[in-house]
């Protein structure tokens, strides 16, 4: 469900005042237009919008890095997702 479609049902469930919104992950990708996703959100619903953390962060933090002796993020899967932000990234 996206935001679009979210923001509408909470505000017709309850007198609800949204006041900000939280993300667990930042994809960082492109919105409808050429902002991310977060600036859109922040700029059409006039609220502050963030993240816990960023694709950037979690690429930074795992990529070439043994996790229970297996390193999952290597150059190979890193490429793929450098090739995705190109392609979709704000």
């Amino acid at each position: 469900t996206s935001v679009r479609e979210t923001v509408p049902l909470l505000q017709a469930a309850a007198a609800v005042r949204l006041v900000g919104l939280i993300v667990g992950v930042d994809r960082m990708e492109r919105g409808t237009g050429e902002r991310s996703a977060l600036q859109e959100v922040r700029e059409v619903y006039g609220m502050p919008a963030g993240a816990i953390v960023t694709l950037a962060d979690v690429v930074e933090h795992l990529h070439n890095r043994p996790l229970n002796g297996k390193v999952v993020l290597d150059d190979a899967i890193k490429a793929r997702i450098d090739q995705y932000r190109a392609q979709y990234g704000a």
